[in-house]
């Protein structure tokens, strides 16, 4: 039998710009988005373009099932009884 429960993970911007600078240096981003991330102070979801907003995305995504694992383990479910799955 499986129990399911959906959570909301929240972001806050350290979140974020730790997700960009992963895929900055992973080399993930495109040459046009890079640019505009290494001659800007600040830069905004609206200025990358979609291919890297997936990306920073998949980044952000990788991170959330990591703390939902975590908490959920802290809850007492064993690591093989966790499975997370995404819409």
């Amino acid at each position: 039998m499986k129990n399911t429960k959906t959570l909301d993970v929240t972001f806050d911007a350290q979140s974020v710009m730790a997700a960009v600078e992963a895929a900055h240096d992973a080399g993930l981003l495109c040459e046009t988005c890079t640019r505009k991330l290494d001659a800007s102070d600040s830069i905004s979801q609206s200025d990358f373009c979609p291919e890297c907003q997936a990306v920073i995305t998949s980044q952000l995504a990788v991170e959330a099932e990591s703390r939902l694992m975590k908490a959920l383990i802290r809850m007492g479910l064993s690591p093989d009884a966790v499975q997370i799955v995404s819409d």
